[in-house]
Parts: structure tokens; sequence; C-alpha cells
């Protein structure tokens, strides 16, 4: 059981870092499809396996870890929709002729994308946010208190519009969620 909470922390780790380095070369719309589906694939992926890891290693013990777990889920599944979205379906749309796909239905999509992409930063925030209450109740108080920070301030600065699910605002959004994840699975690996 150590050895399986070491890896689900070393995977938090690495995929923290390669969530991070993805991140940073997200494609914009006017790049190649091969490259905003290929990196929106490898970001999904990592997300995922980040997902598997994190659930296994904070799991839900209780009523409030499977609170989190729920919102958790829900998060991640709403940013892999978002991610889909943006990274599968606008490339294969744009693949069409001129005119045989309105505006409007780039702009529908678009904007489901967002509010996907929103959803998903408030859900996973607020899975951070109520594991973190256990993480502080167990004397990880610094690991705890990042993981609120870190859930609850992307979630509140989009549900305040003073953060918009644009490129840089999900940069800032994504980094700050996933630089707890690599705290925190750092603590855990430091762990006897």
């Amino acid at each position: 059981m150590a050895s399986e909470k070491k890896m689900a922390a070393g995977l938090l780790v690495a995929t923290g870092v390669l969530g991070i380095a993805l991140m940073s070369q997200h494609p914009r719309g006017d790049d190649s499809a091969i490259l905003i589906s290929g990196m929106h694939g490898a970001i999904l992926i990592v997300l995922l396996v980040q997902a598997a890891a994190l659930i296994g290693l904070l799991g839900a013990k209780g009523l409030r870890s499977l609170q989190a777990a729920t919102f958790y889920a829900a998060g991640i599944a709403a940013t892999v929709m978002a991610g889909v979205l943006n990274g599968f379906v606008f490339p294969s749309m744009r693949a069409y002729g001129e005119g045989e796909i309105g505006q409007d239905i780039f702009d529908l999509i678009w904007r489901i994308n967002q509010s996907l992409a929103e959803l998903g930063v408030i859900g996973i925030g607020i899975g951070y946010a109520l594991w973190s209450i256990g993480l502080w109740q167990d004397g990880c108080k610094l690991v705890a208190g990042a993981g609120m920070v870190a859930g609850l301030l992307p979630a509140l600065l989009l549900a305040s519009n003073h953060l918009a699910m644009n490129l840089h605002g999900a940069l800032v959004a994504y980094g700050v969620q996933l630089l707890w994840v690599i705290v925190l699975g750092a603590a855990y690996w430091r762990k006897p």
C-alpha cells in the first residue's frame, strides 16, 4: 500500500510538471489541426493519469472525501469535454469549406467550451478545498492551506468575472491548480 501511495505521489509531481509544460505550449486557433488535436490529446491523457493518481492517493475515505472526489470528478469530466471541443471538434469543423458551417455554430461551440472549462475549474477547486480540510485535520497544514488557495482562488475569480477562461486565464487557473498537485505529490512522496 505504501508503494502505491509513493507511485501516486510521483505521478502527481510528474503530471503536474508535464501539465504546466504542455499548457505553456497550448496551441492557438490558427495552428494546424494536427498540432491542436495532438496537444489537446496529450494534455487530456496527462489530466486523466493525474486524476487517477489523485483519487487513488486521497480517495473517498469518508463523506467529505467522497464529496471531494465527486466534485473533482465532475470538474475533470467538464474539463475533458472542454478539451475535446477545443482540441478535436473545432479543428474538424475548420476542415469544412468556407460557408459550410456558419459562424454562429462556431460561436455556440466556443461558448459551450468556455462554460465547461469554467465548470471544470470550479468543480476541481471545490474538490481540492474539501480534500484540504481533511489534510488540515491530518496535520498537513501547509499543503492544506495551499490546497484551499489553489482550489478556491481560481474558482472565486471565475465566479466573480475577474478571470476569463481565455488562453491566459486558463494558464493562470490551471497553473495554480497544477502547482498544488506538485506540492501535494512532493509532500506525500516524502512521507514514510
